[in-house]
Formats: structure tokens, C-alpha cells, sequence
């Protein structure tokens, strides 16, 4: 890092300038005539002969100031630095209240390193000189070698109101601001600079780092570029330009900058945090797990790292590793609600619901309101068969918000739990969880089935024929319904039959396995709420939930497809893709989308039988024909990429802007030919 420059100040010419101090003895004759020689041979850079001179004048008993400073400067000179502070010294006792004599002895302190002595002899020359402005501008430099950054910067300033156009002052007070964590404020000096004169700016590197931490991302990028242009090995603005791509979602670019900084440098241990989770988020999962563990390696407290290692290995469906990597996280970091929230929900989907539960609990003793944890919990209790209590929060968030399939659940645990009251003959509270079910669910045959059976043991013989015909009303072809009806209208006593009463309930609701096609939409319709929130990770990680249930499903692999499609992976969008055409050989959609991935990696031909495909589906598909034209067009199929085109112009009849463009294209692939 580059020192800040010391302000000497030794003229004599400046030395008389100050205000009016003690007069010393004037020199003898002959030691006024040793003093010249003495200067003599400074000029002629015979600097110990001009030391041993001035000592020789001290020994004739003269104790004039003057003497004192040449000897101390000469000293100064040849960075004899403990003798020019004697020197000094001894001016002082002569000059008490000389400022500038106190300027240079904090100079030589401060080329020692000793800046708490050079920042108090600066300070003693602010206080007998305080109009000499550029005294705090070695205050400031002061300041900032010592780490008092806000100290550093109010002096910086003070200068600057003097000087405003001192450069090194405000390439100073730009780093400092930088140190700081002040980057908009190292940003507004760093653009002085700049623009006043951009020719001999330096401090690209630096400019950049500021412009990236003050979020100002774009011009990051253009200055740290400019920073590679001066020097291409800048280990730094290739690592600050990395972290910008990153920032910016341009991951091809960054990914070649992480490397290119990593070849300068491999030893730069702690960006391969940054670099691991640029793999992570590039699919490149293998990858970034080698890189977090070489991170971890050298940082095995950074819990961050952890849980993102963690992260990664449930992407991969490892979800032991997963979890022994969220708990070394929590170890390091035990208030991490959202590690909490995660390790959580591995255990869910590993079916060790009495774990979810312990830290569903945790998060929710931080953030009571967080009803997507309490829904987990919900869902957990659901599955441990503690229906009252998953009933209870299933009641609590429905009072916030409308959820279709919590209230599914919610149905499905009263009706279990009614069961159970029917069983334990409890037909009270039977029928207070039925009644319930009806009011979340007019048509919820089962609940009436359950009211006619709970009626039934009560001997209201009336309430119970009125609800077996409404549930038998419902599900004309459920047989048990029927069967129990008969049993009890044939019975002289009116007894209830033995049949078990309890109809299938919704119990393994895990985030990873589940049973019900409710399950399914849920994981879909979460999938597609975080795809419209741009949250494309969770986004994916939910349409493979519903794949699980179902891997039937041609629109979810559609829409994985498209997710990877969005993060550049052209590998799994493709997958994807077929594996939607194979389930769908007829899915125009699926077909369109292949057909701009293999646009995109340059395989034309593919392209183009994609395409073809789509439109012998659907002669219709407005943009199948634009992407053929697209493909044959860069076969240098002029051609037939016009008479796609042309197809184009024909179907679009409601956008003359495009067909516009689209008729220019013609005519210029027509000059070609």
C-alpha cells in the first residue's frame, strides 16, 4: 500500500516566515566563517565533512539555533535519523516555539513508523502555528497510518478548503474514505479526480472497488477493466471485477475472471468463498463443493460457508451431509434463523419430524409471525399423528391468509381427529371437529358421513339418516357410506356397525415425500411463486419436489427447463426439455424451447428440425417460424431463412413495428444473394 507523502518543510525562507521568536546570540566571526564552509560543502554533497564542521562549531561553545537546524537537515539527508532529532532537540531549546521545527521532527518520526510521537509533534506545531494550513494535511496522514479514519477524513478536508485542488490530498482522502467502508464518499473523490484529469489517473484499481461497494456495479465493471489495461496482472481488479460480474448475474464473465486471478495468485484463499458460490449458482455443484472446502480449510469458523456447503449438498439430494453441515453451521453461528430454517426442513423431508419440529420451535421463538414455519410445523405435526395441535395452527394461519392446500390439511386433520373421537366415543367433540371441517367445506362428504356416525352412537336416530343421505349424496359410489347407511336403517336397534370410519388422511406432508396430488400442486404452485419472484433456485428446487411425486408431468419439466435455460445451463435445460417431450411427443412448447437451446450452443440443424417440429404441430407458432428463419440465416440458408421469414410477416398481424424489421432483414438478405 502506498505511504502517504510526507510534507517537509525545511527552507529557510519558511523558517523566517513564522512569527517572532527569541533571537539568539549572534555566531563569532569565526564560527560564522565555519558555517559557511560548512554550507559549501553541502552544496558540494560532502556531507560528513559539512557534519564534522557544524560539530566543530558546537565545540567552540556556539549554541546557535541556526547551527543546530543545517546539522539536523544534513543528518535528515543521509537518514541519520536519531542524530537529526538531536539536532533538533537542541533547536528547540533555543526556539521553543518553532512550528516548523516541530513539523520536522514529526516528519522523521513518521519515516520511523513512530506515529504517536510524529502525530503529538504535529499537533504541538498546529497549536503555535494554526494558520499554516498544510499542517493538517500531516496530521491527516497521521491519522490515516494510524487506522482514526474520521479523524484522517475532517482533517483531510480542512485542508482541502484551503487547497481544493490538491491532488494528493484527495487521492488521500478518497482512500481513507475507502478504508472507511464510505464508498459513496470515495466515489465523489475518486470522480474528481477522474474527470479533472483523466490522462495521468491512476488509481483505477481503487475507483472500482469503491464503485462496486457503493453498488454502483455497471461503472464498476468499465473502471476496473480500465484498471486490467494499465496492468494486466492486477491481482485485484481481476478479483473486484470477478465479485462485480457476480453481482450482475454475468457468470460466464465472472467465472473467467475468478480463474485469470487465480492464476496470478492461488494463494488467495479467502475469495474462493465468492468463487464456490458462483459455481453453486452456475449448477457447477461438484465444483464449488472442492472450492468451500478449500475455503474451510483455512476458515473452519465461517459458518456462512458451511451453510452454503450445506446448500449445495441437499441440491444433490445428500441430505446426511446436508445436515451434519447446517448443525457444524449452527454450532459457529447458534442464531442463524435461517440455517435453522433449512436444517429444518431436512429433516422433514427425511421424515424425522421430532427434529423438524425442535427447530421449527427455535425459529419460531425468534420470529413468532413467521407463517411459512409455522405451516412446516404444521405440516410435521400433521404427520406425527398430533392432530389437535397441528389443527390449532392450521386454524391460526388460515386467520391470516387464504391457503387452498393448508386448508386441505386442516380438513384432513379434523376429520382424523373425529375419527379418533368417534373410537374413543367421545361424540361431542366428534362432532364439534366435523361441524368444523363443513364450515371450511359445505362439501366435504366425509364430514357428514362422520356427523351420521357420531348421531348414530347418540341414538339421534333423525340427525344421523340426515347425514348419511347428504354424505351418500356427495359420493354416490363410496361404499362404505352406503353399506353403514343400510346397516343402520336394517338395525331394529339402530346400533352402529363396526366398520372403520376412517377415510385416508394427509399425513407424510414432507417438503421431499409425500403421498397426495395436493402435495404435487403445492411444491408447483410454490415452484411458480418463486419463478415470478426471479427466486430461480427455490424455484427449482420445488418443481423437483413435485417431480418426486410425479415425474409424469410434462409442464414442470417445462419449467425446470426454462429456469436453467434463464441460468445459462444449456446441458440441463435441454435435458429437461426432452424429458417433457418424451412424456408429451405433442408439446409444441417443449419442442420451441429445445429447438432455442440448441440455437443458443450453435447446433443450427437441430435447431431447425426443433422448429420444424413445432410448426407440423402447429402451423401457427408465430415464432417457430422466426427462430427457423434465425437458424438458416446463420447456415447461410438465405433462402429458405426468407421464406420462414416471410411465413413470419404472414402470421404476425399485429405488430407492424417487428414486421417491419423483419422485411428489412429480407431485403438485405435478398442483396446477399
Amino acid at each position: 500500500m502506498r505511504k502517504n507523502k510526507i510534507i517537509t518543510i525545511l527552507s529557510l525562507a519558511l523558517l523566517l516566515s513564522i512569527p517572532a521568536q527569541k533571537v539568539e546570540a549572534k555566531m563569532s566571526k569565526q564560527a560564522y566563517a565555519l558555517y559557511q564552509k560548512a554550507c559549501t560543502l553541502e552544496m558540494k554533497q560532502q556531507k560528513k565533512e559539512a557534519i564534522s564542521v557544524l560539530q566543530n562549531i558546537i565545540s567552540l561553545g556556539c549554541n546557535d539555533t541556526m547551527v543546530y537546524l543545517k546539522l539536523a537537515g544534513i543528518y535528515a539527508d543521509v537518514a541519520d535519523w536519531n542524530n537529526a532529532l538531536g539536532a533538533y532537540k537542541k533547536a528547540l531549546e533555543t526556539r521553543p516555539n518553532d512550528a516548523f521545527i516541530y513539523i520536522s521532527i514529526g516528519n522523521i518520526l513518521q519515516t520511523q513508523s513512530n506515529y504517536k510521537d510524529a502525530y503529538e509533534a504535529y499537533k504541538k506545531a498546529l497549536e503555535i502555528y494554526p494558520d499554516y494550513k498544510f499542517n493538517y494535511l500531516n496530521i491527516a496522514n497521521i491519522e490515516s497510518l494510524m487506522g482514526e479514519y474520521e479523524h484522517a477524513e475532517e482533517n483531510y478536508n480542512l485542508f482541502l478548503n484551503a487547497y481544493p485542488s490538491h491532488t494528493e490530498a484527495i487521492e488521500s482522502l478518497a482512500n481513507v474514505y475507502l478504508r472507511d467502508n464510505k464508498a459513496t464518499e470515495a466515489c465523489v473523490q475518486y470522480e474528481k479526480l477522474y474527470t479533472s484529469n483523466p490522462e495521468n489517473f491512476k488509481e483505477y484499481s481503487n475507483y472500482g472497488l469503491a464503485l462496486y461497494k457503493a453498488k454502483k456495479y455497471e461503472q464498476a465493471v468499465d473502471i476496473l477493466k480500465k484498471a486490467i489495461e494499465l496492468d494486466k496482472e492486477n491481482i485485484l481488479a481481476h478479483a473486484n471485477l470477478a465479485l462485480t460480474l457476480q453481482q450482475l448475474d454475468r457468470d460466464n464473465e465472472a467465472l473467467a475472471e475468478f480463474q485469470k486471478t487465480f492464476e496470478l495468485n492461488p494463494n488467495l484463499t479467502s475469495l474462493r468463498f465468492d468463487y464456490a458460490n458462483l459455481l453453486a449458482n452456475m449448477d457447477k455443484n461438484d465444483l464449488a463443493i472442492a472450492q468451500y472446502n478449500t475455503y474451510l480449510k483455512a476458515y473452519p469458523k465461517a459458518a456462512d460457508a458451511l451453510a452454503n456447503l450445506a446448500t449445495v449438498y441437499e441440491k444433490q439430494n445428500k441430505m446426511d451431509s446436508a445436515i451434519a453441515t447446517y448443525l457444524k453451521s449452527l454450532e459457529i453461528d447458534s442464531k442463524n434463523t435461517e440455517v435453522k430454517k433449512k436444517l429444518a426442513l431436512c429433516y422433514h423431508g427425511q421424515n424425522d419430524y421430532a427434529d423438524a419440529i425442535k427447530y421449527y420451535n427455535e425459529v419460531l421463538a425468534i420470529n413468532k409471525d413467521d407463517l411459512d414455519t409455522k405451516a412446516n410445523k404444521a405440516l410435521a405435526l400433521h404427520a406425527l399423528k398430533k392432530y389437535e395441535e397441528a389443527i390449532l395452527i392450521y386454524k391460526e394461519i388460515l386467520k391470516v391468509k387464504e391457503n387452498e392446500r393448508l386448508q386441505n390439511n386442516l380438513i384432513s386433520a379434523l376429520n382424523t381427529q373425529g375419527d379418533i373421537y368417534l373410537q374413543e366415543n367421545n361424540n361431542q367433540k366428534a362432532i364439534e371437529c366435523f361441524n368444523t371441517v363443513i364450515e371450511y367445506d359445505v362439501n366435504e362428504d366425509f364430514a357428514y358421513f362422520g356427523l351420521a356416525k357420531a348421531y348414530e352412537k347418540m341414538g339421534s336416530k333423525t340427525k344421523a339418516i340426515e347425514n348419511y343421505e347428504k354424505a351418500i349424496e356427495m359420493a354416490p359410489d363410496n361404499k362404505m357410506y352406503k353399506d353403514n347407511f343400510n346397516a343402520f336403517t336394517n338395525s331394529s336397534a339402530a346400533k352402529a356397525q363396526t366398520t372403520s370410519t376412517t377415510k385416508p388422511s394427509i399425513t407424510t406432508l414432507s417438503p421431499q415425500i409425500a403421498t397426495s396430488t395436493q402435495d404435487e400442486k403445492y411444491y408447483i404452485k410454490l415452484g411458480d411463486n418463486f419463478y415470478n419472484d426471479k427466486k430461480y433456485e427455490e424455484a427449482i428446487i420445488n418443481y423437483k419436489r413435485a417431480l418426486a411425486l410425479n415425474d409424469n408431468n410434462s409442464v414442470t419439466y417445462l419449467k425446470l427447463g426454462n429456469l436453467y435455460k434463464i441460468k445459462k445451463n444449456a446441458t440441463l435445460a435441454s435435458e429437461n426439455y426432452q424429458k417433457a417431450i418424451l412424456i408429451s411427443p405433442k408439446y409444441a412448447d417443449a419442442w420451441f424451447n429445445l429447438g432455442l437451446v440448441y440455437a443458443e450452443t450453435q447446433k443450427y440443424d437441430d435447431c431447425i428440425k426443433c422448429c420444424q417440429k413445432v410448426i407440423s404441430l402447429n402451423p401457427n407458432y408465430l415464432y417457430a417460424h422466426y427462430a427457423l428463419g434465425l437458424a438458416y440465416e446463420s447456415k447461410g440458408l438465405n433462402d429458405k431463412a426468407i421464406e420462414s421469414y416471410q411465413s413470419f410477416i404472414k402470421l404476425n398481424t399485429s405488430d407492424e413495428k417487428t414486421n417491419q424489421t423483419i422485411k428489412n432483414k429480407i431485403i438485405e438478405l435478398q442483396k446477399k444473394q
